[in-house]
């Protein structure tokens, strides 16, 4: 079985790789908040994590998260909120 918090990171990746290209050059991101719903153990094989950007605002973008397990069984399923960072000066 695979700890929760792993699941959580994952899936926070996955979400930091959608918006990744959405970023202009210098700009940045950080997590302000994410939900996550444990639905299984994850006990087989490996995890994979996919993310759909909901909402892309200049200051905030929101999206969705997903994590499963190597059959395809939906592990987890979370919405996080994040910051656009500016570059400094």
């Amino acid at each position: 079985r695979v700890q929760g918090g792993i699941v959580v990171a994952l899936a926070d990746y996955a979400m930091f790789r959608a918006i990744r290209p959405l970023l202009k050059t210098g700009e940045a991101t950080t997590t302000i908040e994410i939900k996550i719903n444990f639905l299984a153990a994850a006990e087989k094989g490996e995890l994979t994590a996919a993310a759909t950007i909901i909402s892309a605002g200049r200051g905030l973008m929101v999206g969705e998260m997903e994590v499963r397990d190597e059959d395809g069984k939906l592990i987890a399923q979370g919405l996080g909120t994040y910051m656009v960072l500016q570059p400094r000066n």
